[in-house]
């Protein structure tokens, strides 16, 4: 009489593991959160991908040398990313940060603001605006209403490169989970 004996204790416990691995995949939610993550930094990095539209002649000069999107640095380090089992975002909670990514027209109202100058002890008032606290002579002034047209300037966004990453970090996970 022949008695075949097959041990699937192996099979068992492989199976376990990746059954638990796609049920709970806060880990790998993890991980894609740190690639997308990556991926803005490098997209404020190399001042997008493909590169942004550059600053008006008069901005740039006025700026000399800085890098788009980054005067104070606030938008880029706002950037955030947060996941669980079923879910990985990026993003951010600055207010401004929506015109910049999509682009689009800010309409300014008409009003009247006050103008904050030097009077010099002779009368002669200087040409040059001051901060209020310096200033002993005020001036109001209409200004009309006018419309800012803001390229888009995509900081929140994936390129192939980035999806391809997304997908080895997804493939090395599910690997890891049949091994």
């Amino acid at each position: 009489m022949f008695h075949l004996k097959i041990d699937v204790s192996l099979y068992e416990k492989s199976l376990a593991k990746l059954l638990e691995g796609t049920r709970n995949r806060r880990e790998l939610m993890g991980q894609l959160t740190g690639d997308m993550l990556d991926a803005v930094e490098e997209n404020f990095k190399q001042q997008g991908r493909p590169a942004w539209l550059g600053w008006s002649p008069a901005y740039a000069k006025k700026r000399e040398g800085g890098m788009i999107l980054q005067k104070s640095g606030r938008l880029a380090a706002s950037i955030r990313g947060i996941h669980d089992n079923d879910r990985s975002v990026v993003g951010t909670n600055v207010k401004y940060a929506r015109i910049h990514n999509q682009g689009g027209d800010i309409r300014q109202k008409a009003r009247t603001t006050s103008l904050y100058y030097k009077q010099s002890k002779s009368g002669e008032v200087g040409n040059r605006f001051v901060p209020k606290r310096q200033s002993n002579f005020v001036q109001n002034a209409h200004v009309g209403a006018y419309t800012v047209s803001m390229p888009a300037r995509p900081f929140l966004q994936l390129i192939d490169s980035d999806i391809d990453k997304m997908k080895e970090t997804a493939q090395r996970y599910f690997r890891g989970l049949v091994d």
